[in-house]
Order: structure tokens, then sequence, then C-alpha cells
């Protein structure tokens, strides 16, 4: 199953990447040919009838297999595994969206590059994903280790350059190990398939992607006043999405496996009682929201009752 897998993986993402790739070059193009705001008008419309041709190909699309829903019982240190791996991607995932919301604004607004600089910047990292999915699915587990490590150091090297034309650069590297660091959380929860339960990692590994967009959104928002905070919260996601890696996953890991162990049990059971004081904190916010909410609405339904004996008693005659 692992090279199939493997094969899978990579094929829809070098799929994926030449598809990003045609549209990013028809951003660059459009932006560079045409100077008055028509081009946004023309863009709009040709993501609009790209969207609408690819759910009419999913519609006609005829007996998709389903993957049954299972449930397994998995030993501790495969739990612990997969904990740690969710925190490490999700921290590299909220660390490369708060990223994409600083770069094109920086490089615009602070840089005075271009529109289609900007857009560039897209077509290169879909360029780069592609050459990206092939270099990496033949590679060991232990050279992954590259890729988050130029990851993690790619925020700060975008807001120290000011030179737009250097963004090129990095955003291929970005492109290249981004992919890479995907690919690993795929191929390591793929790994985990039979001892976690297909349904249980399949999950883990979505849900990480929609949690790190929850919380990147929800920082980019108030952050968005000042692009220096963002970036430097970019970082921090990142060095600490590094440091899950280095020290907590053993592919991935540079100290000894027995401290390996040690530090993923403890990451394990820091998160688990920070997950369980949250969930305990929300049903009790919740049951009281609850409460009150029953509350005032038992007040208001009196007082409802109350002005409609109010007003038959008035109509009737009975108040002078």
């Amino acid at each position: 199953m692992g090279d199939k897998y493997r094969r899978v993986v990579s094929l829809r993402g070098a799929l994926g990447g030449i598809a990003s790739i045609l549209g990013q070059l028809t951003v660059v193009l459009v932006l560079a040919a045409i100077n008055t705001i028509q081009k946004y008008y023309i863009l709009y419309i040709i993501a609009f009838m790209a969207s609408l041709f690819s759910c009419i190909l999913l519609s006609i699309i005829s007996n998709i297999p389903k993957i049954p829903k299972t449930i397994v019982k998995a030993e501790e240190e495969v739990e612990i595994k997969a904990s740690t791996i969710f925190l490490m991607i999700t921290s590299f995932m909220v660390s490369t969206t708060l990223l994409s919301i600083a770069w094109t604004p920086y490089i615009m607004r602070d840089l005075g590059a271009p529109d289609y600089i900007a857009a560039s910047i897209g077509f290169i990292q879909a360029i780069s994903a592609v050459i990206s999915n092939v270099f990496w699915i033949r590679r060991k587990p232990e050279t992954y280790r590259i890729a988050i490590l130029l990851l993690s150091a790619t925020p700060f090297l975008i807001y120290i350059t000011k030179n737009p034309l250097l963004h090129l650069g990095y955003a291929a590297i970005y492109g290249f190990t981004l992919v890479a660091t995907n690919l690993y959380a795929s191929l390591a929860y793929a790994g985990l398939f039979k001892k976690l339960g297909a349904f249980k990692a399949g999950v883990m590994l979505s849900s990480s992607y929609f949690l790190a967009l929850f919380l990147s959104g929800f920082m980019g928002y108030f952050l968005s006043y000042n692009i220096i905070l963002v970036f430097m919260v970019s970082s921090v996601f990142a060095i600490v999405g590094l440091s899950i890696g280095l020290v907590a996953i053993p592919e991935l890991a540079v100290v000894k496996p027995i401290y390996t162990r040690l530090y993923s049990r403890i990451l394990y059971n820091v998160s688990l009682t920070g997950y369980s004081t949250i969930v305990y904190g929300l049903t009790g916010t919740a049951k009281v929201v609850v409460k009150t909410t029953g509350l005032i609405l038992a007040l208001l339904i009196l007082y409802i009752i109350y002005r409609m004996l109010y007003y038959i008693v008035l109509f009737s005659g009975g108040l002078s």
C-alpha cells in the first residue's frame, strides 16, 4: 500500500500543481497585459467559468468508491505519534497561511512591486510544487528534515528582504518545502493507517488544515493593521512546528530516540490536558448560556402573556 499511496499522492500533487501553473500564468498575463480595472473583472469571469467546468466534471463521475468507516483501538504510542504530527503540521499551516495573508500586501504596498510581480510569486510556487512532488516522493523520511528547516526560515527571510525580485526565489523555496511538509504528513498518517484506522487518520489530517485556517484567519484579522506582527506570529508558529519536528517526531528528530519518546509523550500529555480543560470550560460555558437563554425566554413568554391578559381585560371593559 505504501508505494501505491505514494504514487497516488505524487500524481495528485503534480496534477494540482499543473492546474495551479495554468491559473497563475493566466493571472500574470492578464495583469501584465491590461492596465485598467477591467483586468480584475476578466479574472473573476475566468475563475467562475473554471469552477463551473470542474463542478460539471464532478457531477458526471459515477461509481465513486466509498471508504468504509473503521474505528480501531490504537496503541498509546500510535496515538502519541499521530497527535505530535497533528501539532507540527497545524503549526506550519498556521505559519504559511499567515504568510500568505501578509506576503502580497507587503511586496506591493511596502516594497512597491507591480501586481504582476506579486502574481508571479504564485506562478513560481506552482511550478516549484510540481517539481517538489516528483522530487520528494522517493526520499527517505529523514530528508524531510531539510524541508521543515527551510520552510521555518521563510517568513523571516521574506520580511528582511527588500528587493521584490528576490522574493521570486523565496517563492520557489516556499513552494518546494511546503509541498514536502504536507507530503510528509500524508505519508506519516498513511503509515499509521492500519493501527490508527482510516477514518481517524483522515479526520486528523484534514482537521489540522481546517484548524490552521481558523486560527490564522482569526489572528490575521486582528493583526492586519500591523504587517510586522503578522510576520512575527508566522515566524513563531514556524519555529514551534520546527521544534516539534526536530525533538518529538522519530523520523525528523535530531536528538536520541529515548529523548524523542520522552518529549513526544510530554507534548501529548500537555496537549491532552489542554484539550480536556478547553472542552470542560466550553461545556460549562455552554450550560450557562443555555440556562441563561432559557431564563430569558421564560421571562419573555411571561411578559407576553401578561401583556395579552392586560389588553384582553382592557378591551373587555374591565379597566376604566
